[in-house]
């Protein structure tokens, strides 16, 4: 099968739609089988519906996957070249034929009676423009120790929502994640998602356009209302169950919420919170609290997202053209330097007395060691031959994490070429 970008209907309706489901998806078919097979389980509304899916400037079998339900499920296939979920949500608003869109991912497992359950609460709230449902995360294998009992901390990572009670009106300060939400069509309409905002393969973790459109109703004087029995579980796999994709998400959200610093007292002050939270992170670490540190963790990332989007552009591009001469994997994944002395100075000594950082290369491979005699950092070449692969690996890994996909056949200089000291 190959959408057309008009939209393809792999199932016509004997009435119009007035439900319909919506789903982007980018390159992730195992993960989207398993969504729609969830869907194919719904108890059926009373009233006609549909699913739209926008496969989202995708290179893998999600085409293939999705003609698989085409016996199953009312299905509207479209494509978005565009990569970024605000550009793929507003084609699925261009697709759908439903008075009421009901949004969710690619990567969740849904009550039967979720879809019923919107239909319910759209008939019994017809003052309200939106609804939102609970989220349940749902951790692929064996989480890590200190993730469930940090999880009433970081449950924003993994879009956790709780709704005790339902028809309860949505504040401001809590609205639906993007994964479990619905609209009324005229009322998202007239609410487009914003290009600035969403994932996208940008180099960082960007969401918010969920939350804008969402934002933007209610202070237009709309209502939203929490719908109880719409629940789904939303799957977490094993990488996401990290420190490192910890760090990038509450990053991303600081870069988000970042507030303009036009002066250089300003962005001194962006700094000194920033250093001030990677202090007391240093400090929760020793309490051997999860949640205790991993809030620290939280907090120190968006101090840092912070300051890293207050850079003034002009500096950042200066420093494209100073060559990295210094690579250490870390929880980021890497950082990368300027020269072993700006390593040594930026790098804290009780980090690496808790094994944060792994290994460091030069840019051909070098491998180097790194040590503390517990008041500075000490790096040296460890002599060893260069391993060219390994640092290749890490940088991949590292573009990866970032959202980045280079070409894996690339070599050494040309994926260097794609970082700067400023990468961190």
């Amino acid at each position: 099968m190959n959408p057309e970008p008009g939209g393809s209907r792999l199932a016509a309706p004997s009435r119009p739609s007035r439900l319909t489901i919506a789903i982007c998806t980018r390159n992730r078919a195992a993960s989207l089988r398993r969504t729609l097979v969830s869907l194919a389980g719904l108890a059926p509304p009373a009233a006609p519906w549909e699913v739209v899916v926008v496969l989202n400037d995708c290179s893998d079998d999600s085409a293939v996957v999705v003609e698989e339900f085409a016996g199953s499920l009312p299905l509207v296939v479209g494509t978005e070249p565009r990569a970024g979920l605000s550009p793929a949500r507003n084609r699925a608003v261009e697709l759908a034929t439903g008075e009421l869109i009901v949004w969710t991912d690619d990567d969740v497992l849904l009550a039967p009676g979720w879809l019923r359950a919107y239909e319910a609460a759209a008939t019994a709230h017809p003052e309200a423009s939106f609804f939102g449902g609970p989220i349940t995360p749902l951790f692929e294998g064996t989480p890590p120790p200190w993730l469930l009992p940090a999880l009433p901390v970081i449950g924003s990572a993994y879009a956790r929502q709780l709704v005790e009670t339902d028809g309860a009106p949505v504040r401001p300060d809590r609205l639906p994640y993007g994964a479990n939400f619905a609209v009324r069509a005229g009322v998202q309409r007239r609410h487009p998602f914003d290009l600035a905002l969403g994932q996208a393969p940008i180099g960082w973790l960007r969401g918010g356009e969920e939350t804008a459109v969402l934002g933007a109703i209610l202070a237009e004087g709309g209502s939203g209302v929490w719908v109880k029995d719409a629940g789904l579980d939303h799957v977490i796999p094993p990488e996401r169950q990290t420190l490192d994709y910890l760090a990038r998400y509450y990053e991303g959200f600081g870069r988000l919420t970042a507030r303009p610093a036009k002066t250089p007292l300003a962005r001194f002050a962006v700094w000194g919170d920033h250093k001030v939270a990677e202090w007391r992170l240093r400090a929760a670490r020793a309490s051997g609290d999860p949640a205790r540190w991993l809030l620290a963790l939280q907090r120190a990332a968006i101090r840092r997202g912070r300051l890293a989007a207050i850079r003034p552009p002009a500096a950042s591009r200066d420093r494209r053209m100073i060559p990295v001469k210094l690579i250490v994997a870390a929880d980021e994944p890497a950082l990368f330097f300027a020269s072993v002395q700006d390593a040594e100075r930026d790098l804290e000594p009780i980090d690496v007395q808790d094994g944060v950082y792994g290994r460091a290369f030069g840019p051909n491979g070098e491998p180097y060691a790194i040590s503390t005699d517990g008041t500075r950092v000490h790096i040296e070449t460890t002599g060893a031959p260069p391993q060219p692969e390994a640092l290749k690996a890490l940088l991949l890994h590292y573009f990866d994490a970032r959202g980045e996909t280079p070409d894996p056949s690339l070599e050494l200089p040309a994926l260097l070429q794609r970082c700067s000291p400023s990468d961190r």
